[in-house]
């Protein structure tokens, strides 16, 4: 009875090694992809006044400029995904890594007003005379900035599931978010185990209970695997989360002012910008369009097509929009 106790010991212990080292290798090759996409992405970096910023200038140069400022976790590579996703391609691009992110420094004491600032200074350096801006989620604060403060190169507002004020938002302890984002095997291995549990940062219940394990095996691979190496965006994952967002809720900004044409574009069932925040906000806006999805949650699940239509309208038949 002892032999075979300890028989079934091994075969316990060896499934385990296996499944471990089975483990470490997808570890190992997932960052190892994650890096040499980030090696390859054709970014360059411009010496600001408050340090280096990474960006990607592509597309044609006659057509109208879009400024995409991405999201948390992002940097130049989740620009290029916004585009490719929400925005046709008659633009050019002016991908940005924010502060904090990849290859752009952090400067001390940095806002959302420094890296709109940061947004005015880059523009002058490529002599690029006006753009939109479009501000996807956390990006959304220094896209609110530079329309208040730089409105004679800013063409026109996109807000894209925006950051807003809002009264009800509790952050996790900082420890937390610094321990799962600032390490790639802590990243990974949350993103591996408990994806479903981060897609409730993008998903309400329902339209997360409708989609099949497949497509969320598809959503987990496009939308939260490429944040590696998480590592490289560890400072502006925080800075985003304990500074420039809440900064929305501590500054009051004077929405009023910006007299910029305005696109709002936001879900009804965004579990983390409450839409009510997006409606407020546009009461204040002079010139503005409201466009709202009943569903889709933070990401627009489904009506990615139609964000494509909606966006060239505006920017190149504003009149109509």
């Amino acid at each position: 009875m002892k032999i075979y106790k300890i028989v079934i010991l091994c075969i316990l212990i060896i499934v385990c090694l296996i499944y471990a080292v089975n483990t470490y290798r997808r570890l190992l090759n997932d960052i190892k992809i994650a890096q040499q996409r980030i090696r390859n992405l054709n970014s360059q970096v411009f010496n600001s006044k408050y340090g280096d910023i990474e960006y990607i200038l592509a597309g044609d140069p006659t057509n109208p400029t879009i400024l995409v400022s991405h999201g948390i976790t992002g940097g130049v590579d989740q620009g290029e995904g916004i585009a490719e996703t929400y925005l046709s391609k008659e633009y050019q691009f002016l991908f940005i890594s924010r502060f904090g992110y990849l290859k752009s420094d952090l400067p001390e004491g940095a806002t959302p007003k420094m890296q709109a600032d940061v947004y005015k200074e880059l523009l002058t350096h490529l002599k690029i005379n006006q753009v939109y801006i479009l501000g996807n989620s956390a990006g959304g604060t220094s896209a609110f900035h530079f329309a208040l403060n730089y409105p004679e190169i800013c063409g026109g507002l996109i807000l894209l599931s925006t950051n807003l004020p809002q009264t009800n938002e509790v952050l996790p302890p900082k420890l937390i978010i610094d321990t799962i984002f600032g390490s790639d095997f802590m990243y990974w291995s949350t993103v591996r185990l408990f994806d479903t549990m981060l897609f409730k940062m993008f998903f309400d219940k329902k339209t997360l209970s409708q989609i099949s394990k497949e497509d969320k095996a598809k959503l987990r691979d496009k939308i939260l695997m490429p944040g590696l190496p998480i590592s490289e965006r560890n400072e502006g994952v925080l800075y985003d989360m304990y500074t420039s967002n809440p900064s929305l809720n501590s500054e009051k900004l004077r929405y009023e002012d910006i007299k910029l044409p305005t696109l709002i574009i936001h879900a009804s069932d965004d579990p983390g910008i409450p839409i009510e925040s997006a409606r407020k906000v546009a009461t204040k806006l002079k010139n503005v369009t409201f466009k709202s999805f009943d569903e889709g949650g933070h990401i627009f699940i489904g009506h990615e097509e139609e964000i494509k239509k909606i966006i060239y309208k505006f920017t190149h038949h504003k009149s109509e929009a």
